[in-house]
């Protein structure tokens, strides 16, 4: 767990998948991002913009001074809503599975691994949002 700006980078390990993700409720900076963070793809310009219209955004990033890999998501108290934290949930499942190099199944094909990492990612979040979170 870090802060940096008064901004707490909440961390959560996923155990059998080698990535991390951290949460981070509220409005955050490039800068604050940027001192805690290497962002894969780099940081946009329009990236505070579209933080600001959006309830969350998530991005694949890795932590400064760990170097573990993982995906960062910023996303609004205010403006969490269940559908907000479901379509996040799929990003952060979808970036784990791609970084694996899994691929999630349709429901004729038991694609309970996928389904299940959809759950804990939302839970990681909804935890995040009400403050439950124990180091």
């Amino acid at each position: 767990m870090a802060t940096s700006k008064k901004v707490l980078f909440r961390q959560f390990d996923p155990v059998i998948y080698p990535r991390n993700l951290w949460v981070a409720v509220g409005s955050v900076s490039i800068e604050t991002i940027k001192d805690q963070f290497e962002v894969s793809k780099g940081l946009s310009r329009d990236y505070e913009d579209t933080a600001h219209k959006c309830g969350g955004i998530a991005m694949k990033v890795v932590q400064l001074n760990t170097r573990f890999q993982g995906i960062l998501m910023i996303i609004k108290k205010k403006s969490a809503t269940v559908s907000t934290i479901a379509h996040e949930s799929v990003h952060i499942a979808d970036y784990i599975f791609e970084e694996i190099g899994a691929y999630s199944q349709d429901f004729n094909e038991l694609n309970e691994q996928y389904a299940y990492l959809v759950g804990w990612a939302a839970d990681c979040i909804d935890k995040a949002l009400k403050n439950k979170f124990k180091p």
